[in-house]
């Protein structure tokens, strides 16, 4: 495990798998989850890949530090883990939340973008996701337990195809439960509140860097006629 003091002072830790002169591929989570849910995802990137695994604050390895209110602070430490890898540019992918965070970092950052990969984002909140989030808090403020509020995000978060399959959803239940890791009752209030009022379309448009964008018609958070929407943003002529 890797370690470098942000602008704040404050000691961000972070992770990396490959061989260091292999080309740097910057990692960043989604929502309510950590360096440690990449999956098989990450031996097959290893391959190819200097890969830099990031935890933001109040996440992972670092979930003792509050989860900010202010997107450019998660920015930032993404920059404070380059700079101390002595890295002038890497490959950036994000995932749902992740993508936000992505997109503001290319937006302040582009010269230290090689590439931006956005999987199952958007580059504003909308109502659907909104008030997916709004039920969410509503368990939280309840008293839910954990185990249930996993259960009930379930339906919003997978495809019909993966909730029939009952060994699916148990193996999703248990994995959840049985996190390293699990984020704080805040972390996640902070970071339903970063998702629920982020816009990045003004600004879109006009980030010139080499785009790729993965969605998929089963998506449930991010419905196909968003991704579109999406799409449409990133094929505007800057």
């Amino acid at each position: 495990m890797n370690s470098v003091v942000s602008f704040d002072q404050q000691k961000i830790s972070y992770k990396t798998i490959g061989d260091k002169h292999n080309t740097p591929l910057v990692l960043i989570p989604g929502f309510a989850v950590d360096h440690t849910l990449w999956g098989d995802f990450l031996a097959q990137l290893v391959e190819k890949y200097y890969v830099i695994l990031i935890d933001h604050r109040g996440t992972g390895v670092n979930i003792a530090i509050p989860f900010p209110s202010d997107m450019t602070i998660l920015v930032n430490d993404i920059v404070a883990v380059l700079n101390a890898e002595k890295l002038k540019s890497a490959h950036i992918i994000g995932h749902s939340m992740g993508g936000y965070i992505a997109q503001y970092f290319a937006h302040y950052n582009s010269a230290m973008v090689r590439s931006l990969v956005l999987m199952s984002t958007y580059n504003q909140s909308f109502s659907n996701q909104t008030w997916g989030y709004k039920s969410l808090i509503e368990f939280i403020n309840r008293g839910i337990d954990r185990k249930t509020l996993i259960i009930n995000s379930m339906p919003w978060l997978y495809s019909s195809n993966y909730m029939n399959n009952e060994q699916h959803c148990l193996e999703h239940i248990k994995r959840m439960e049985d996190r390293e890791f699990p984020p704080s009752v805040q972390t996640i209030l902070s970071q339903i509140n970063l998702i629920n009022n982020f816009d990045a379309a003004y600004f879109s448009d006009k980030l010139k860097m080499t785009t790729m964008l993965i969605g998929s018609d089963e998506d449930r958070i991010i419905p196909e006629n968003i991704f579109i929407n999406l799409l449409e943003y990133y094929l505007m002529p800057n």
